[in-house]
């Protein structure tokens, strides 16, 4: 594992984070490949493609989030090569809803494959797993891995 790799990786995760919570669709565009999947958890159909994400990310943040608060760390480079990183971090994220629920709490954790794609590392696969939540707008989320 090089430490370019995992700075690469820290890096797609950071911006998607920033780029999420500043409602940059754009910028979320920016570090997708066109033909992904992006699995947020059971209660959300798995997203195939970069426009499809760029839909549903602007549609949430205009009619769900009034604002959100997403924070990664723990980065680790589970696998690399010379086109592809498959990677995981910590995740936490808080969100305001625009209907005025009480705030809610997501600890959990991103799995994520990148690819380059004209010499730039992309996201090609993100899958969201959740250790615990408080007031979440979801009631069913894939479990963290633990060993018995």
């Amino acid at each position: 594992m090089t430490l370019s790799n995992i700075e690469n990786a820290s890096r797609l995760f950071s911006l998607y984070c920033w780029y999420y919570d500043s409602n940059d669709i754009e910028g979320i565009g920016s570090i997708f490949a066109q033909e992904i999947q992006v699995d947020y958890g059971p209660e959300f159909p798995t997203v195939t493609s970069r426009d499809e994400l760029l839909e549903k990310v602007a549609d949430a943040n205009a009619t769900r989030f009034l604002t959100t608060s997403h924070h990664v760390s723990n980065v680790i480079v589970v696998q690399e090569s010379e086109t592809s990183l498959t990677a995981k971090c910590y995740l936490y994220a808080w969100h305001q809803y625009r209907d005025g629920s009480p705030d809610g709490e997501l600890w959990g954790r991103y799995h994520a494959e990148f690819i380059q794609e004209n010499s730039q590392w992309k996201f090609q696969a993100l899958r969201l797993r959740a250790a615990g939540t408080v007031d979440f707008h979801r009631s069913k989320m894939y479990p963290i891995e633990r060993i018995p």
